[in-house]
């Protein structure tokens, strides 16, 4: 059930990476949709040559160092700068 995602009513972003084999650019595009209420809803989808990395799949974007602007951008978000 995606009630819950439809009524939830604040900024929503999601990202997803180009060579993420488990999160596809079109399932997280599909989640970020659920948050039908969400008063923003974007969707980054990032590769890892913007950010001159050889990956990030589905785990390096938590890996220390590996792509701090992103990381920028996740903090201006919660910050109410970025939609």
């Amino acid at each position: 059930d995606w009630g819950g995602h439809a009524r939830l009513t604040i900024p929503v972003a999601g990202w997803s990476f180009a060579d993420d084999p488990f999160a596809p650019r079109a399932a997280a595009e599909a989640l970020t949709e659920k948050y039908a209420s969400a008063t923003v809803r974007h969707h980054h989808h990032v590769s890892p040559n913007e950010h001159d990395v050889a990956s990030i799949g589905h785990f390096g974007f938590f890996r220390a160092g590996r792509v701090p602007r992103l990381w920028d951008d996740i903090f201006r978000f919660l910050e109410g700068g970025v939609g």
